[in-house]
C-alpha cells in the first residue's frame, strides 16, 4: 500500500454491506435478549443535550436518534460548515429542526470556556438533561493508530489530552449548575477500549513528558475520563440534592469503523495498518458502536444507577454489557486513586487558570 492510503480503499461497498447485515441479524439476537432497542428511547420533548464531536461517526447517530426522539440537541464542531451541513442532513431525514450547531475548538480551553458561557445562555430556561463526552483526539503529525510528532495545546497540554479529558472535564465541571437545574440529567463520558494502553504518572498530568502525541495519551485520555467520571459519581451523591440527581456513565463502542480510521497512514505505519485492516474486517457500523452511548444518556431505568461503564465485549456482541475497565490501574488503585486524580486534574487546570469558580460547593477542594 502507498502513503495515504486509508481505510475507505479497504472496506469496499460489498464488504461493508455484508458486515452491516451481519451486524444487523447479530442485533436482532441481541434485541431479544437485552430487551432494548433505539426504539425504546422515550419522548424527549422538553429536554436538551449537548453533544460534542457528532459531524460524523458515532456523534452524529447519537444526534440523529435524539432528534428524532423530540430533543432539543446542541452539536459541538470544530468547524461551522461542517456542522452545518450534517445537522442539514439529520433535518432532511426527517429528525426536524431541534438541531443546533455551536462551534468550538475543544484544543483551546479559552474556547471550551467560550462554550460553555454559549451552553449557559441557551439552557437559561430550560437547563441541561444530557451531555455526551464524545470529540475525540484531534489529529495532527501523530494519531492513537502511528507515531509521529509531539503537539500540545495553548496551555501547554499534550494535545490528545487536552480534546479528549481536559476540554470535557472543564465542560463537565462548568455546566454542573445547569445540570442540576436539568435534574435528572446524564453525563456520558465516551471511552474506549485503548484504556487499556493507560498510564499514570503524577508528575505527568499535563502530558508534557510524553514523547508523540499517539496511542499512549490517547490510551491515558480513556482511561482518566472513566476514573474521573467514577469519582464525579460519588461526589455528586454525597453533595446530595439536585447533585446527586446527576447520573455519571462511561461507555465504549467497540470495535467500530467510524471515521477516525481515515487518520491513519498505512503506508508508513505497520500499526496503524493492522488496526485497520481489523476494523475494515471485525469493525461494526456506527450506528451500532452508538447503541452504548444513547442507552446511557435516554434509559430511565438507568435512573440513580450509579457509575458503570457500559460496551460490548471484545467479541463486538452484547452491546449494553456492564463491563470492568481492563487496565490494571483501575483494578490496583481502587476510588483512593480515582480520587487523587480527580484533584490532580482540578490542580492541573487551576495552574493553566482555567479552572471554573462556580463548581458546586463540596466537589473539588
Amino acid at each position: 500500500m502507498t502513503a495515504g492510503v486509508n481505510r475507505s480503499a479497504v472496506r469496499p461497498g460489498l464488504l461493508a454491506a455484508v458486515g452491516n447485515a451481519v451486524w444487523s441479524a447479530e442485533q436482532m439476537v441481541e434485541n431479544a435478549l437485552v430487551g432494548w432497542t433505539p426504539n425504546h428511547i422515550p419522548d424527549l420533548s422538553g429536554k436538551v443535550a449537548l453533544v460534542t464531536g457528532g459531524n460524523s461517526g458515532i456523534g452524529f447517530e447519537v444526534c440523529r436518534k435524539l432528534v428524532e426522539n423530540c430533543a432539543t440537541v446542541l452539536r459541538v464542531s470544530r468547524d461551522r460548515e461542517r456542522g452545518e451541513a450534517a445537522a442539514q442532513q439529520i433535518r432532511a431525514d426527517g429528525g426536524g429542526l431541534s438541531i443546533e450547531v455551536l462551534t468550538a475548538d475543544l484544543l483551546s480551553l479559552d474556547e471550551v470556556e467560550r462554550l460553555i458561557r454559549e451552553v449557559k445562555r441557551r439552557t437559561k430556561a430550560t437547563g441541561l438533561h444530557m451531555l455526551l463526552a464524545n470529540a475525540g483526539e484531534r489529529g495532527g503529525n501523530a494519531t492513537p493508530f502511528q507515531p509521529g510528532g509531539y503537539a500540545s495545546s495553548p496551555e501547554g497540554l499534550e494535545q490528545t489530552l487536552a480534546v479528549d479529558y481536559y476540554a470535557h472535564v472543564r465542560l463537565v465541571l462548568g455546566l454542573l449548575e445547569e445540570l442540576e437545574r436539568g435534574a435528572p440529567a446524564r453525563v456520558v463520558l465516551q471511552a474506549s477500549q485503548a484504556e487499556q494502553f493507560c498510564t499514570l504518572d503524577f508528575n505527568n498530568l499535563k502530558g508534557d513528558k510524553f514523547t508523540d502525541s499517539g496511542m499512549a495519551p490517547y490510551g491515558s485520555s480513556k482511561l482518566w475520563k472513566l476514573m474521573f467520571g467514577d469519582e464525579l459519581q460519588r461526589r455528586l451523591r454525597a453533595k446530595g440534592g439536585k447533585a446527586a440527581q446527576i447520573d455519571v456513565f462511561g461507555v465504549h463502542p467497540g470495535l467500530v469503523d467510524s471515521p477516525l480510521m481515515d487518520k491513519a497512514d498505512m503506508g508508513r505505519h505497520l500499526n496503524a495498518a493492522l488496526i485497520v485492516l481489523q476494523n475494515a474486517v471485525l469493525g461494526m457500523p456506527t450506528w451500532r458502536g452508538s447503541l452504548p452511548a444513547l442507552y446511557a444518556l435516554t434509559e430511565p431505568r438507568l435512573q440513580g444507577a450509579g457509575f458503570r461503564y457500559i460496551g460490548p465485549n471484545w467479541a463486538n456482541t452484547n452491546m449494553l454489557g456492564v463491563r470492568t475497565p481492563g487496565n490494571r490501574l483501575w483494578r490496583t488503585g481502587g476510588p483512593e486513586l480515582r480520587a487523587r486524580l480527580f484533584d490532580g486534574t482540578v490542580s492541573v487546570l487551576k495552574d493553566v487558570g482555567h479552572m471554573p469558580s462556580h463548581v458546586p460547593k463540596g466537589l473539588v477542594k
